[in-house]
């Protein structure tokens, strides 16, 4: 399954597994700090869509322009791409 756009995924810790694909993962002792460090090093940050229930996290991710949403819009774009995939 595809989003049609590229996605990075930070996680806290030491990787206990590798994939692969259209997705980057990322391991930091600290993800948030981590997180914002990726969207710091990105010119158009504007472009960027950061999936965070996290509420400090959020707070630091819009006050560099970037867009913040709840999980429950990544559930619903993954079933709305799934369905669409199906439906090809």
């Amino acid at each position: 399954m595809t989003l049609g756009e590229p996605v990075d995924v930070v996680f806290d810790g030491r990787p206990a597994f590798e994939r692969g694909g259209d997705v980057t993962v990322h391991w930091a002792r600290v993800a948030d700090d981590r997180i914002v460090t990726l969207a710091e090093a990105t010119a158009e940050r504007d472009t960027l869509l950061a999936v965070t229930s996290d509420r400090g996290l959020a707070s630091r991710l819009r006050a560099l322009g970037v867009e913040v949403v709840g999980v429950n819009h990544l559930r619903r774009r993954l079933r709305e791409t799934t369905a669409a995939a199906e439906g090809d």
